[in-house]
């Protein structure tokens, strides 16, 4: 279950939130977050996302250098990794990540950070994903929320839709189209 009423820390990440942050606190952030979006780069790039045009939900991409920022090179170690890789393709083919995400955003760093780190459950971005195969159908942009790259889910569960679990990325190239890329270093 999520965190309800005194559980949940105040934490946000609307506009107005980080407008209003203290000059120290940005001072001692910029360098880490700054960083995680490096590392956010370089995983997108291993998960086959090579041009910013490609991302479904640039949205994503906050709650992940928030995560890598906080792991530093650990997002590396295998089992971290998976842990992270399953969040993103989560968010992407349970499509949560296309509407109101600030509440989603603040509670995905909070949870995915105490899955890795504590052992605690998926967080609920994991939880609530619900992979409509119909959907790929009607799809009509490469942006729509099913990107047309590598995934493959094995172990669905059951009902109208299908829960995503044991999420494996095969590897097929993705050929960029343009646009602004993800670098190979920094």
């Amino acid at each position: 279950m999520g965190k309800t009423g005194k559980q949940v820390t105040g934490v946000t990440a609307k506009r107005e939130a980080v407008l209003s942050l203290p000059l120290y606190a940005y001072q001692k952030w910029k360098q880490p977050l700054t960083q995680g979006y490096w590392k956010a780069a370089k995983f997108l790039r291993q998960e086959s996302f090579f041009s910013t045009n490609d991302l479904p939900y640039r949205t994503q991409l906050v709650p992940l250098a928030v995560v890598m920022a906080f792991l530093s090179d650990r997002w590396l170690e295998p089992k971290i990794h998976d842990k992270i890789a399953r969040w993103f393709w989560c968010g992407i083919l349970g499509e949560l990540y296309g509407g109101a995400v600030e509440t989603r955003m603040t509670l995905d760093i909070q949870e995915l950070i105490d899955w890795i780190e504590n052992g605690k459950e998926e967080p609920a971005t994991v939880r609530d994903a619900n992979f409509q195969p119909a959907r790929l159908g009607t799809l009509r942009s490469r942006t729509s929320s099913l990107p047309t790259q590598r995934c493959a889910c094995e172990g669905w569960g059951k009902g109208k839709g299908k829960r995503v679990r044991n999420l494996k990325p095969f590897p097929l190239p993705l050929i960029p189209r343009g646009g602004p890329t993800f670098p190979l270093t920094q």
